[in-house]
């Protein structure tokens, strides 16, 4: 049984949370509702435009109440579904894509502007990196025998090959937070490594626009991928950006006048540190490989771990801690993959064909985006939350029982809500 003082804590707790819901739902609302009456490409009439914004809502902000799709939502307020869902029915795939991606760049971009218009050692401290990353959706598929995007993959997370969809994704790290900006569904036929130079050529035509446009320049790139892109090819893709990754322990590399395997120079670099009195890691070493041609090379050992890890770069004049903590920068976009595999749960969701797990996938990736700008929101506007995830943040909301008073008005009250949001934004 709770005591008095708990029991306080938990209206406490339920009050701020429904007032951090609402406050941020409103701003999300209205966001949402000028980016789709703005975007032209939708071809979208009015009633659709706003049947449209009601259900994306509706699917965003209920993963605040944990619920991960309409049926869960609806089935909560007793409602039939046949409605809603011909609702959402009316979008193809290509549009929800094609809304999902603008919300990205905005999002993306209003932060970046931001960033550009302060000093150089702003820019710096903030770590902007490019990130580019693959992961493989484990996903049940009726027709998965006719669909070359729909293939047996070896998955990280399950330790073995699954059946599932490749989806690669790029976007940047500012300041501890990614923004996705781009992904790509592909067949186990096309190279990873190609997907990869394709989005970052995007990036790059999308940024090279933006600084006409705004009239700010960038005072390096940078772009940080695993053993899985680490190609010469990327390396010379573009010579405005810095590649950092990680090379195969069996590569040939000549250093200090040896050539041999990276791991042999590890177990000597090793020996060297047994016999010193002092630390030799990190370790910084000029190199030239008979794959990546003249690099640096960075032997470094993760915390306490005994393991020497290796990032190289082509770029001969950067540091060593400059490399390390860019290099580092891509564990943000491994955090938006677990983020959506596994609180937001996409692979229980079961999908029909490739464009239905796509329009699946881009609205998981948004629902991850806001769901993380929610947490960011929370931790910044209420003390009680400074340290909470998402996920306590959720848990709380669903136990608690905290008023979905957002969510009843979209369902019920939906033409008052957007017209005293008009208000507002006007």
């Amino acid at each position: 049984m709770k005591t008095e003082s708990q029991k306080q804590r938990a209206r406490k707790v339920r009050k701020t949370l429904a007032k951090a819901i609402n406050k941020f739902s409103q701003g999300f609302f209205s966001e949402s509702w000028q980016i789709l009456s703005e975007l032209e490409s939708l071809s979208l009439s009015e009633k659709e435009l706003k049947n449209v914004h009601k259900v994306l809502n509706l699917l965003v902000l209920g993963e605040f109440f944990g619920y991960h799709n309409l049926c869960q939502l609806l089935e909560a307020f007793h409602l039939n579904t046949h409605h809603v869902y011909r609702l959402w029915k009316t979008c193809r795939h290509e549009q929800i894509t094609t809304l999902v991606e603008c919300f990205f760049w905005l999002a993306f971009q209003e932060r970046l502007l931001d960033i550009c218009h302060k000093s150089d050692s702003t820019w710096s401290r903030m770590n902007v990196t490019i990130v580019i990353d693959s992961s493989i959706y484990k996903v049940i598929l009726s027709q998965g025998e006719q669909i070359p995007e729909f293939d047996r993959f070896f998955s990280g997370q399950y330790h073995a090959p699954v059946y599932g969809f490749r989806l690669t994704l790029i976007g940047m790290v500012i300041d501890e937070r990614f923004y996705p900006i781009r992904f790509y569904m592909s067949s186990k036929e096309h190279k990873e490594l190609d997907v990869a130079k394709t989005l970052l050529e995007e990036l790059k035509q999308k940024l090279d626009t933006l600084k006409e446009q705004e009239n700010i320049d960038f005072p390096n790139l940078f772009l940080s991928v695993d053993s899985g892109f680490c190609h010469s090819e990327l390396f010379e893709a573009d010579e405005e950006i810095t590649v950092i990754s990680v090379p195969k322990k069996s590569w040939i590399f000549e250093i200090d006048g040896q050539k041999m395997n990276l791991k042999k120079h590890i177990e000597q670099f090793l020996e060297e540190e047994r016999t010193s009195e002092e630390p030799i890691f990190p370790l910084r070493k000029r190199a030239v490989g008979n794959k990546l041609g003249e690099v640096v090379l960075v032997f470094f050992r993760l915390n306490t771990s005994k393991k020497v890890s290796v990032i190289v770069t082509d770029t001969l004049d950067i540091f060593a801690k400059t490399l390390r903590r860019r290099w580092f920068q891509r564990t943000y976009i491994e955090q938006f993959f677990r983020f959506s595999k596994h609180i937001l749960k996409i692979q229980s969701n079961k999908s029909t064909n490739a464009p239905e797990f796509d329009r699946k996938a881009s609205l998981n990736f948004l629902k991850v985006l806001v769901c993380q700008a929610f947490t960011v929101f929370c931790r910044d506007h209420f003390q009680l939350f400074r340290t909470w995830s998402f996920e306590k943040i959720r848990m709380h909301v669903i136990y608690d029982q905290v008023e979905q008073t957002f969510l009843e008005n979209i369902l019920f009250d939906y033409d008052d809500l957007l017209h005293s949001t008009n208000d507002v934004t006007a």
